[in-house]
């Protein structure tokens, strides 16, 4: 039956050279194993008030005048286990850790308020992959990935007095309730692969992530002596990167 697409004939054109191809093709039922090292640089977090109209009355913490939007970037470590469902075909479950994001910018108050804050990500993906060969020893893939995110925020903090209502003193840095979410998160991933020889792999590649949300709860905020500057409905934002991976696969006949 003839192709009746452009692209489902080249779809099937790759499907057949990377079956075909000694370098790329695996063996259907082949296990693997992968340990990611990388870095990521978060996109705009857009980090706001939670509620703060409705909830926040006067003389409590007022917060942040707009938005914050720089949490800088973070070094990420994974590791995962996957299987070739096809020669060309793979999948696999990753667990990732993200550490070293921290929230440092200034709001659009006037003056403007400086805040900070850690944050770190945990993460497990399921990802399907498809594979094929760009070169003989060079193999090309993309992927799309489905799973969950746990994204923690802490160490909350504000330079100045600005954080609270003018009717309340702060002595030093004012330091806010910390927080966690448990979100869906999914990524796009676009790379290279070179093998190396013994069934090993070292595969590159550019991978979107979107973690879902990031915020930290309500409660009280305390400045340095530890003495009580109101109640403070908390921050909420996004968390959405851009990361640079490098892998080393192994695969092997289970």
């Amino acid at each position: 039956m003839p192709c009746r697409s452009m692209f489902l004939c080249a779809a099937t054109a790759l499907v057949f050279v990377g079956a075909a191809s000694p370098a790329f093709a695996q063996t259907v039922g082949d296990m693997y194993v992968r340990l990611d090292l990388g870095w990521g640089g978060a996109t705009n977090a857009n980090i706001h008030n939670r509620d703060q109209p409705i909830v926040n009355p006067l003389a409590t913490v007022s917060g942040i005048n707009g938005t914050l939007s720089d949490i800088g970037s973070a070094w990420i470590v994974g590791v995962g286990a996957g299987m070739h469902f096809l020669p060309n075909v793979r999948a696999d479950l990753a667990y990732t850790y993200r550490g070293g994001y921290s929230l440092d910018d200034s709001d659009q108050g006037a003056p403007s308020n400086r805040f900070q804050a850690d944050i770190h990500s945990n993460s497990v993906m399921a990802t399907a992959y498809w594979d094929f060969p760009v070169a003989p020893s060079t193999v090309a893939f993309f992927g799309f990935g489905l799973g969950w995110a746990d994204v923690s925020m802490s160490n909350l903090t504000s330079n100045t007095a600005l954080i609270v209502n003018p009717h309340v003193t702060v002595a030093g840095p004012a330091l806010a309730p910390d927080g966690r979410t448990d979100n869906f998160a999914w990524q796009l991933a676009a790379g290279v692969g070179f093998p190396v020889g013994n069934g090993m792999m070292v595969d590159l590649f550019y991978r979107y992530f979107d973690g879902g949300n990031l915020q930290t709860e309500f409660g009280e905020v305390f400045d340095d002596l530890g003495a009580s500057a109101g109640d403070y409905t908390g921050m909420r934002g996004d968390l959405t990167a851009h990361e640079i991976v490098l892998s080393l696969r192994w695969t092997f006949a289970p």
